[in-house]
C-alpha cells in the first residue's frame, strides 16, 4: 500500500491531479447492509477540475484461492446492487491489484463472469494500478 500511495502522489503531481484522500485499511469500515462489513485494503480519492473518482482497493497477493477472491468481490457487488453507499455517500469503484499477469488474467476472467461487475471492478497487476486509476480519471 505504501508503494501505491507513493506512486499515486508522484504521478498525480505530474498529471495535474490531486490525491485528495488515501487511507490504508480504513478505520471506518462500511456495514454491508446484511450484517457484515466491507473491509478494503485501501480507499483512494483522485480529483481533477470537475471530476472526483473514489476507489476501494483490494490487494491480492495470490495467497487466496480464486473462489475466495470471488467471494470478496461478490460482497462489494451485493453492496452496490442494494444501493448501499460508502464514503461521501456514494459507492466507490473497486480496483483489485494483484502480483502477476497470469493471476490478473485469471481474476479478470472470474470478474467478467460476475453479474454487474464489468463497469464496477477493475483487475490490474500492482505495477499498473496507478496508471489505471489516472486513466479512468481522465476519461
Amino acid at each position: 500500500m505504501a508503494e501505491l500511495y507513493a506512486d499515486l502522489t508522484e504521478a498525480a503531481r505530474g498529471e495535474g491531479v490531486t490525491l485528495a484522500r488515501f487511507a490504508t485499511e480504513p478505520g471506518a469500515w462500511w456495514p454491508n447492509g446484511v450484517g457484515g462489513w466491507l473491509k478494503p485494503d485501501a480507499y483512494a480519492v483522485l480529483e481533477r477540475p470537475g471530476v472526483r473518482d473514489h476507489w476501494w482497493v483490494e490487494v491480492d497477493l495470490a495467497t487466496e484461492s480464486v473462489p475466495t477472491v470471488r467471494a470478496k468481490v461478490a460482497i462489494y457487488l451485493d453492496f452496490r446492487r442494494r444501493g448501499q453507499v460508502g464514503p461521501d455517500d456514494l459507492t466507490p469503484w473497486l480496483l483489485v491489484s494483484t502480483v502477476t499477469e497470469r493471476r490478473r488474467s485469471g481474476l479478470a476472467a472470474m470478474v467478467r463472469r460476475l453479474p454487474e461487475a464489468r463497469d464496477f471492478v477493475t483487475v490490474v497487476v500492482h505495477t499498473d494500478a496507478t496508471a489505471q486509476l489516472l486513466k479512468v480519471l481522465r476519461e
